[in-house]
């Protein structure tokens, strides 16, 4: 059931919360000499148990934020809820190829780089009212200011803004957002 609990948690928008939740419960059986998660908190039952390991999931799709949208990963999106955290990096194999992102986040700065394989479409939702960023690059050109459109990259398009997120439409391709 700790996979539902840590999940609501990001469900009401607070990854804080459910990062300190994670840290609590999991953080013994990270550190221990086994490489399994266990049965039950307590180390009592197995030492290799897979439904322990269901907040894992939660990790992929809420602190990284990927999640697809269509089946195959046609099209998918990219939200984060880092709560606490300054920085990830994952990656996985698609049906459609591999996939990888990488989000780094200080004071006044947010970093989001994405590889999408062929034949998908992704929305790449910025984090801008959790961290008063005001100016999107990509790729190194401007392409949002102060929420209009301030420029145009081949293969990114803007979509909008709410819930503290801006949201870009991109190709498949090597993408580096940074937000300032």
């Amino acid at each position: 059931i700790e996979k539902y609990i840590v999940e609501s948690l990001f469900l009401m928008n607070d990854p804080a919360a459910a990062l300190a939740r994670l840290e609590s419960r999991y953080k013994e059986m990270v550190d221990s000499e086994t490489s399994t998660l266990w049965e039950l908190f307590t180390r009592e039952g197995t030492l290799n148990h897979a439904w322990t390991g269901g907040p894992l999931t939660l990790m992929f799709q809420y602190m990284a934020g990927i999640s697809p949208t269509s089946p195959g990963f046609e099209t998918y999106q990219i939200k984060p809820q880092l709560g606490t955290l300054t920085h990830l990096e994952t990656g996985f194999d698609s049906v459609r190829g591999r996939m990888e992102v990488k989000i780094a986040r200080q004071p006044g700065a947010f970093r989001l780089k994405l590889s999408s394989p062929p034949a998908t479409r992704a929305t790449v939702c910025i984090p801008l009212a959790a961290e008063a960023l005001k100016a999107v690059r990509v790729n190194g050109k401007p392409l949002w200011l102060n929420g209009r459109e301030n420029g145009q990259v081949p293969g990114v398009k803007p979509i909008s803004e709410a819930n503290g997120y801006t949201r870009f439409e991109v190709d498949p391709g090597d993408w580096q957002f940074e937000a300032r």
